[in-house]
Formats: structure tokens, C-alpha cells, sequence
């Protein structure tokens, strides 16, 4: 479960994976099992709990609106980059929710590398419209 500081928690399994860790002392590296929040979780949730946060602002039962949203980014998105994986899939691009990843590394406790990873829809649940502070 994720708390906020106003009590409002999400239903998210925390998952594991292994990973190499280098440890200074004896200086060697172990594989070790570490807590992450996997991105299909996410959408999981999302599609259940509020489908708006994936969908462009639409609800999921409104699927003509998400899906000429989505099929308009993707048709738009081919002119600039034709060759996309995306397109020779045989997904239909009007299913296809498009999102962002980004790494980071920063340095956690004794100054140890650390890998953080993070994730965002490309469109906001504001529309297709809205790219910053869309108030």
C-alpha cells in the first residue's frame, strides 16, 4: 500500500527482483532481492480505480473518445518517427497507452549508487491539450 499524508492509500503488490549490489566491505558484489513497484501494477490499478489517469481525462467506458485520442497521437506520432516498433506490432495503436520512463541515479546511504526509475503517462488526464501547468 502507498500512504499520503492524508490517509488516501492505493492497493499496489509490492514486488521483488534481483539485482546485483557491490559491497564495500569485503569488496565483492551480491545478488540481492529488492522492493520495487512494477509499472503493470500501476496500470492495473488505474484501469480499475481511475481509468482517467491512463486514458487522456476519458473513462474507460467512453472508448470512442480514448481511442480516437490515442489513434490520433499514434497517427500524428508515425509522421516523425515512421519506423516505431509500435507500427509493424499488429497492436491496434488505438489500445496503445503511450507513456514516458525515466532513470535516474542517485546516491543512497555510505554515498552508494542508486537506481531509481519513474514513469508518467504522456498524455495528461487534463487532455491531450494540456503539456505544463494547465490550471
Amino acid at each position: 500500500m502507498i500512504n499520503k499524508t492524508d490517509g488516501v492509500t492505493l492497493p499496489l503488490p509490492l514486488g521483488v527482483c534481483s539485482i546485483p549490489i557491490c559491497v564495500k566491505r569485503p569488496l565483492s558484489v551480491k545478488q540481492v532481492w529488492w522492493p520495487m513497484l512494477r509499472i503493470d501494477s500501476w496500470l492495473a490499478c488505474f484501469q480499475k480505480e481511475k481509468p482517467q489517469m491512463i486514458l487522456g481525462g476519458h473513462d474507460y467506458s467512453d472508448s470512442t473518445s480514448w481511442k480516437a485520442m490515442l489513434a490520433g497521437f499514434w497517427n500524428t506520432y508515425r509522421r516523425v518517427h515512421e519506423h516505431h516498433k509500435v507500427f509493424s506490432s499488429g497492436i491496434p495503436l488505438d489500445s496503445c497507452i503511450l507513456y514516458m520512463l525515466h532513470g535516474d541515479e542517485g546516491r543512497g546511504l555510505c554515498h552508494v549508487p542508486f537506481l531509481v526509475i519513474s514513469w508518467q503517462p504522456a498524455i495528461s488526464f487534463l487532455g491531450p491539450t494540456c503539456y505544463s501547468d494547465c490550471s
